[in-house]
């Protein structure tokens, strides 16, 4: 696992955005969250705002060069902290793997059912994240 000892200049000034897939799918299904994410905000203590982005694979899909037109929805979730998993010392894998976990689950809920079934069903429920859609 690749180290991050320093936080990015963004997380510094406040805020920073990243989707936490890696990259776009090529069914615009949900996929794992990536453990840099989870290790960024492990390490800086910043919570994440899931916030799920529907529609996109329609306006630009993957390996095409130009954008469409496409409705997209964006739905916005609770901020997630990671305080429990930094409590216990040193960072570990296991607690970026449980950060990725949580971040992936709070993400299932702010998008249709359809592009979040197989990740679903791959996953562990984990205690304290929210389940409930955004209002």
């Amino acid at each position: 696992m690749r180290r991050c000892d320093k936080p990015s200049n963004s997380c510094a000034r406040g805020t920073a955005s990243w989707f936490p897939e890696g990259t776009r799918s090529e069914d615009g299904r949900l996929t794992p969250a990536e453990l840099g994410i989870a290790m960024l905000a492990l390490r800086t203590g910043a919570p994440v705002v899931p916030i799920g982005v529907d529609g996109t694979d329609r306006s630009l899909p993957r390996h095409s060069p130009m954008m469409r037109p496409a409705m997209v929805r964006v739905n916005v979730g609770r901020p997630l902290t990671f305080d429990d998993l930094c409590r216990s010392g040193p960072l570990t894998r296991e607690a970026a793997e449980e950060a990725a976990r949580r971040i992936t689950l709070a993400l299932i809920p702010l998008l249709p059912a359809w592009r979040t079934a197989r990740v679903r069903a791959s996953l562990p429920q984990s205690a304290g994240v929210h389940s409930t859609k955004p209002g």
